[in-house]
């Protein structure tokens, strides 16, 4: 999909309290299915507030990893 920015999952899904019998999740992941270039899932967080998963192509990501005001914690 070009252009295109997608938003599943909801904050108010409590996917950390989920427990299949081994203990509730140290961290979590969508599945590989349906995945395309720019979107964004979002989770409840486990300490509260959200937890935020971003799919981008290799060379978005690489430019996100050099980008020093991306990296800096706002208010630098």
């Amino acid at each position: 999909m070009a252009n295109c920015v997608a938003v599943r999952s909801s904050p108010r899904f409590r996917v950390y309290e989920v427990d299949f019998g081994f203990g509730r999740p140290e961290s979590v992941r969508s599945g590989s299915n349906n995945r395309f270039d720019g979107m964004v899932f979002l989770y409840r967080g486990k300490e509260g507030g959200i937890d935020v998963e971003i799919i981008l192509e290799s060379g978005a990501m690489e430019k996100l990893e050099k980008d020093q005001e991306f990296l800096s914690p706002r208010g630098d």
